[in-house]
């Protein structure tokens, strides 16, 4: 959300006031007025009020799979195989459900509904506006902190131990792949709303929206495509820009001189890149393929005893 206000006469570009830091009190209030105008407004839809009203929500009426999970998600219980209804087992922790106010500044939890208002970006700061887009959209797990226990189950070894002193979630792959489920958003429901002027048929966000760059605007790292110097900046970043941007490699400059790359041609023709690419002396055939992991072919009740040749 901003941080301020647009005004102005219609007609002419609105003019931005900034409104003050918000405090912990602040904060506060604005938790409590979301969980109770949201509770209401289940109430006066008939969701959650009773037996028959959960009938009355589109996503359990629809997908009630899915609402099963993302209910069963936000209670930390698992939702499906021998262990429905239970709680996931952790390592470190008292084991206890604990909801405590944020020690964080302004942040605040009443009833479920947290609101965090401590991060602000300055005007003009891309760079910064840019590392909080990437936050936003990490990965909902680091692989790196996943590993497989002797046992067979998973352990996930969280970033900070929690409140309670919890360090590991333990799960089943089944349990791993259901809590990833319950991340993926219901159908046709949007992550990101925009109100106000920054709506996208608000009047006067024409007037507010930032003009993009010239056609001369360089990338980050000081690399460009030669091919593109002369075109205007396009909305899509091209391949070489991401591979640029996400990973700091530049694909197009040359290990041996440093110069600029460009692409010649796209072979497509299987025949001709095997011959490319034993001309140069680089691998030019696919690895093997494996059997999957933790099965035995042979003992199969359903496999004749060669790894992917299923009766």
């Amino acid at each position: 959300m901003l941080d301020g206000v647009f005004a102005g006469v219609e007609g002419e570009t609105p003019r931005f006031y900034p409104l003050r830091a918000p405090d912990d009190p602040d904060v506060a209030a604005v938790a409590e007025t979301v969980s109770r105008r949201t509770q209401a407004l289940w109430r006066k839809n008939g969701i959650g009020a009773s037996d028959d009203g959960e009938a009355e929500d589109p996503l359990m009426r629809d997908t009630p799979w899915l609402a099963g999970l993302y209910a069963h998600a936000v209670r930390g219980r698992i939702a499906t195989g021998p262990n429905t209804g239970k709680r996931l087992r952790t390592w470190g922790g008292s084991g206890e459900s604990q909801d405590p106010e944020p020690s964080a500044r302004r942040c605040a939890n009443v009833d479920g509904f947290s609101v965090h208002a401590n991060v602000s970006l300055p005007a003009h700061q891309r760079a910064t506006l840019e590392n909080l887009c990437r936050y936003m959209l990490r990965p909902p797990l680091a692989v790196e902190r996943l590993e497989r226990l002797p046992g067979g189950r998973l352990a996930y070894r969280m970033k900070t131990p929690w409140r309670d002193g919890t360090t590991h979630v333990i799960m089943s792959d089944d349990e791993l792949v259901e809590k990833l489920v319950a991340l993926v958003p219901a159908p046709r429901f949007h992550l990101v709303r925009y109100f106000g002027i920054l709506a996208s048929a608000a009047k006067q966000r024409p007037s507010i929206v930032p003009v993009p760059p010239p056609a001369s605007h360089t990338e980050s790292y000081g690399h460009r495509d030669s091919s593109e110097k002369e075109k205007p900046h396009a909305r899509n970043y091209s391949w070489s820009q991401l591979m640029a941007r996400i990973f700091a490699v530049d694909v197009l400059g040359c290990p041996r001189c440093g110069g600029r790359m460009r692409i010649l041609a796209a072979i497509e023709d299987p025949s001709v890149a095997r011959k490319i690419l034993d001309c140069l002396g680089l691998p030019s055939r696919p690895p093997p393929v494996a059997p999957a992991r933790g099965t035995d072919a042979s003992k199969s009740p359903n496999c004749d005893g060669q790894a992917g040749h299923l009766r």
